[in-house]
């Protein structure tokens, strides 16, 4: 017989051709990948060995027996090794194995055994193929159940493609259709026309269109949402860059990913970021989306003119926080949105990238346009955030204590405790704005314990009680209101410094008190139990509600500077700090004025009845030993 090898000199190009871009386009990080090249370079063999096998099956006087085998068997091992192998790349590329266990493994290994088995009995059973009396090639029994066994692999490929359709998206499933078919019909047409050597051609095809859609897509397309990724961003925006087109970025940061993945799950954030996606996509269809992962999003404008900015931003800000129902939960989201125009801004690739990554600065309560100055304000908050790392490891952050005094005994009883953070080239860096650097990038847990520990640390060292302060006021944060295991582990620190909870007021603020109420009370609950008592810092700033003032058990409310500062400035404003504290009083909450900084607001106050005066006006933060012997010098 003589055998037709024409399509399998077409497959050894077109799997070079497949190999070549392959190795040119991609990586091989993810495991799939390189099972993919593993079958490209196993299609080279199957086409090549089938060649040279059938062209010596055709020519028997002119091959010897051996040469005749060697190709014979790496062909039929090729062949049935690639139906395997395509098997498990199936897999790895729906991520199916995570869910696979060694057993599931071995059961998808043990057909292809029984091939490896065949081929290696072959020699002495002649099963698979053999050589009549007349030396001609010749199949046996065997080689029926090799071609059951790749239908048996090319069915499980086809279980696996319908099982998970739904999770791959429309061009994988067209993709993985074309292979399929590819693979079945000139298989069930090799069987009949044996001399028609069209399988390994048209699987090759096969191979082909999966590298030019499955593995070409996942270059540039962001799998969770749909829309382009970073990569596809990378290339775009290099391409504008040089040639100078007019190009306008805006910058979506989605806010409190982490608390909704925290409190509903990654399907619902998974959910969110989807339908996200489909907003911005149908705000302007010229618009190309990027998803750069962590709720963060690109929308690029091609020469967009600046008199359409406006309406633009606010377009989004609109479709952004609409309320959303998912998975039966009214939801609604707030975004921080920036602007990035090129060439004018004149930043580089590497700057843009760094806007797009740089996570939100603060708590976003409205989606709104910042100011696209975020470049500098990232390079300083890392310059903070190494060095409040390098302090806390070091022990080198300072814990101050400003007095506060008390109009009624007309002594200093009590203080209120804060951290000062120096360095010899950056200088004195504000609590403002290390603090919320801090809560961002989680060590304000570390930093809590270190000004709680210090403060007890002192109370007890330097025998606070005697020399009378009677408490120190110790900050919490809005992310340490948060920690389930607050609790525990201020009653490990008190216990080592064997002082009494009675000795510590802590200080929450009112942005803690309005965002965190469930977790709070039950911090709060289990603080009062062990014998604390607690403040409500920065009252009269804007959030003020009367609601978690009587839920939570605070007996002392601190006024924000701004309330007493205005109320120097006109009668209203007088009037206002007047009724506030009348008011207060009526709800038998003593009180504490902040910003304290001239003799006529100390009069002010006291004419008021203010019970606390805490401010410049009386001394600044001072080191312990200093606060003692003001304390001592002012209460004599």
């Amino acid at each position: 017989m003589i055998y037709n090898v024409n399509y399998d000199i077409a497959s050894i190009f077109i799997y070079t051709f497949i190999l070549i871009v392959f190795f040119l386009k991609k990586e091989l990080d993810k495991t799939s990948n390189k099972f993919f090249m593993v079958l490209a370079v196993l299609g080279i063999i199957t086409s090549i060995s089938d060649v040279i096998s059938s062209i010596g099956n055709s020519y028997i006087e002119e091959w010897s027996f051996v040469a005749r085998d060697f190709w014979n068997y790496l062909y039929l091992t090729a062949h049935n090794t690639a139906s395997m192998i395509f098997t498990l790349y199936i897999i790895f590329l729906l991520g199916i194995n995570r869910k696979m266990t060694r057993r599931h493994f071995i059961v998808c290994l043990m057909p292809y055994a029984f091939v490896i088995a065949g081929l290696l009995l072959n020699p002495f059973l002649h099963w698979i193929f053999y050589y009549d009396e007349n030396k001609i090639y010749s199949h046996g029994l065997y080689m029926w159940l090799l071609y059951i066994i790749s239908f048996l692999y090319l069915g499980a490929t086809i279980y696996f493609t319908i099982r998970y359709f739904k999770a791959l998206n429309k061009t994988k499933q067209v993709a993985l259709a074309f292979f399929i078919g590819f693979s079945i019909i000139p298989i069930v047409i090799q069987i009949f026309f044996e001399h028609l050597l069209i399988s390994v051609f048209c699987q090759s095809l096969g191979i082909l269109g999966v590298l030019l859609s499955i593995d070409n897509e996942n270059e540039i397309i962001n799998h969770l949402t749909g829309v382009y990724n970073r990569y596809c961003f990378i290339q775009d925006t290099e391409a504008a860059i040089k040639t100078g087109i007019r190009v306008h970025f805006t910058l979506i940061k989605l806010a409190e990913l982490d608390y909704y993945n925290s409190t509903f799950g990654l399907k619902f954030v998974t959910e969110l970021q989807k339908r996200t996606v489909e907003k911005l996509k149908n705000i302007d269809r010229k618009a190309v989306c990027y998803d750069f992962d962590s709720g963060h999003f690109v929308l690029l404008r091609y020469n967009a003119e600046e008199s359409t900015e406006k309406d633009f931003i606010e377009e989004v800000s609109r479709i952004i926080e609409e309320e959303q129902s998912i998975n039966g939960l009214q939801v609604t989201v707030h975004a921080q949105l920036s602007l990035i125009r090129s060439p004018e801004d004149n930043l580089t690739l590497e700057q843009i990238l760094m806007n797009i990554d740089i996570p939100i600065s603060r708590t976003v309560h409205k989606t709104a346009l910042i100011q696209n100055d975020i470049f500098t304000v990232y390079h300083r908050e890392m310059q903070i955030e190494n060095l409040i790392r390098k302090s806390l490891e070091n022990n080198t952050l300072e814990v101050c204590y400003q007095p506060i005094y008390d109009i009624h005994s007309k002594k200093i009883k009590s203080a209120e405790a804060l951290v000062r953070l120096h360095d010899a080239e950056i200088g004195s860096i504000s609590p403002e704005e290390f603090i919320p650097i801090c809560e961002k990038n989680g060590l304000i847990i570390q930093l809590g314990e270190f000004v709680f520990d210090t403060v007890c640390h002192d109370y007890m060292t330097f025998d606070f009680e005697k020399k009378g302060i009677e408490y120190v006021e110790v900050n919490l944060s809005v992310v340490q209101c948060m920690n389930t295991e607050l609790s525990e582990s201020f009653e490990k620190i008190i216990s080592k410094y064997q002082i009494s909870p009675s000795h510590i007021n802590l200080e929450i603020t009112e942005s803690a008190a309005v965002s965190n109420q469930t977790i709070l009370s039950r911090s709060v609950s289990n603080l009062q139990k062990m014998g604390f008592s607690f403040s409500l810092d920065d009252y009269g700033t804007g959030y003020s509600n009367y609601t978690y003032m009587y839920s939570l058990p605070f007996n002392l409310i601190k006024l924000d500077k701004s309330i007493l500062w205005l109320a120097t400035e006109n009668e209203n404003n007088y009037i206002l700090l007047q009724s506030t504290i009348e008011m207060l009083h009526k709800m038998n909450y003593h009180i504490v004025c902040e910003g304290v900084e001239k003799e006529e607001q100390v009069k002010l106050l006291q004419k008021l009845n203010c019970d606390y005066l805490q401010g410049f006006y009386f001394s600044r933060p001072v080191a312990p030993d200093v606060f003692l012997a003001f304390v001592k010098a002012y209460n004599d």
